[in-house]
C-alpha cells in the first residue's frame, strides 16, 4: 500500500508509535532479488522504530545471520549496543589506533562493545565498573585493558 516497512500499513491507527530499535528472528518470507538469506533463516537487525512487533518488515541490507549458540536476544541486544559504542567512540570521537580511551560501566552492553571496539582498533582501554566480581570479568575477556 505504498506505508514505509514496520509502519503498519494502512490498518495502523493515525499517530499510533510502536517502538524498537533492534530485532531477531525467523525470515518468513524474501524478495525476488535476496539472495544471502533463506526462509527459515534465524536473523537480526535493525530498524528506524517498529521492531516491538510479531513481524517485521525490513530490506536484507540490515540483517545479518545469527550467530552459531546465540540466542534471539543476544543477536538483538549487539545491535543497539555496539551502534552506539561505534558511534561514540569512532564518528563522534575518532579515536584512533594507539589512543587511551576511559569507558564508564564498561562491563555493561555499551560498555562491553565499546572494550571490544578499542581492542580491535589498537586503543589502550581503561574500563570503569562499581563491583570487584565486574572487575574480575572484565579483565579476564580483555586481559590487555587497564
Amino acid at each position: 500500500d505504498g506505508s514505509p516497512p514496520n509502519s503498519g500499513g494502512t490498518s495502523q491507527a493515525a499517530g499510533s508509535f510502536c517502538p524498537g530499535l533492534e530485532f531477531a528472528g525467523e525470515a518468513v518470507a524474501v524478495g525476488a532479488a535476496v539472495k544471502d538469506i533463506r526462509v527459515g533463516e534465524r536473523v537480526y537487525g535493525f530498524t528506524r522504530f517498529g521492531a516491538y512487533r510479531t513481524v517485521v518488515v525490513q530490506e536484507a541490507v540490515y540483517l545479518r545471520p545469527v550467530p552459531e549458540g546465540w540466542s534471539y536476544a543476544e543477536a538483538a541486544a549487539l545491535v543497539a549496543q555496539g551502534l552506539t559504542a561505534w558511534h561514540g567512540l569512532v564518528e563522534l570521537g575518532n579515536i584512533k589506533r594507539g589512543a587511551r580511551v576511559l569507558v564508564h560501566s564498561a562491563a555493561g552492553g555499551v560498555g562491553c562493545a565499546a572494550m571490544q571496539i578499542c581492542t580491535s582498533l589498537g586503543c589502550q582501554s581503561t574500563g570503569v565498573v562499581g563491583s570487584e566480581g565486574k572487575a574480575a570479568w572484565l579483565q579476564e575477556r580483555f586481559p590487555q585493558a587497564e
